[in-house]
């Protein structure tokens, strides 16, 4: 049975997923780990010293194996764009909420940039295999405003995560 079609699935994208450990990470330049999280997503803002919009990033690692979870891209896009796939990334757990805006890959990851009725602003969420684990980062607040830099943000962001985790 597929991965994306047996009930780990869901699990894969959800708040629920296990924390790693295995996972080091890393903030793009100007932006700084902050103290603390939340529901085991590490949080990361701009250092105090940068003058930047506000904008939060998260990393969030899934279980141990979780990876196997993108080693089909074609199979793991459908399973995004399905409504199970949606209401997984949705703040509110409805298919409904989440329009996908933009999708591409960048080597092995997924980045999309996605509006969630839930929120006030498109955020950018990234899909990426590291140390054997599936892990969501999303870029959000203000940089949504602005699709050209957000994008750049987020792909710094998946940069420093993929040189950390080598």
């Amino acid at each position: 049975m597929s991965i994306w079609t047996n009930s780990a699935a869901f699990l894969l994208l959800s708040t629920a997923v296990a924390q790693a450990a295995a996972v080091e990470v890393a903030a793009p330049d100007g932006f700084c780990v902050a103290e603390g999280t939340i529901e085991e997503r590490v949080l990361i803002r701009p250092c105090e010293e940068a003058d930047a919009p506000d904008i939060l990033l998260t990393a969030l690692a899934g279980a141990e194996g979780s990876a196997a979870a993108l080693s089909d891209t074609i199979e793991a896009v459908q399973w995004i764009s399905s409504p199970q796939g949606r209401a997984a990334m949705s703040a509110n757990n409805r298919a409904e909420d989440i329009s996908i805006l933009e999708l591409s890959s960048r080597g092995s990851a997924l980045v999309m940039l996605v509006r969630d009725a839930g929120l006030a602003e498109p955020g950018w969420r990234v899909l990426v295999p590291l140390q054997d684990r599936l892990v969501t980062l999303t870029v959000t607040g203000e940089i949504g405003l602005n699709p050209a830099a957000g994008r750049t943000l987020t792909e710094n962001f998946l940069a420093a995560m993929v040189q950390k985790n080598k």
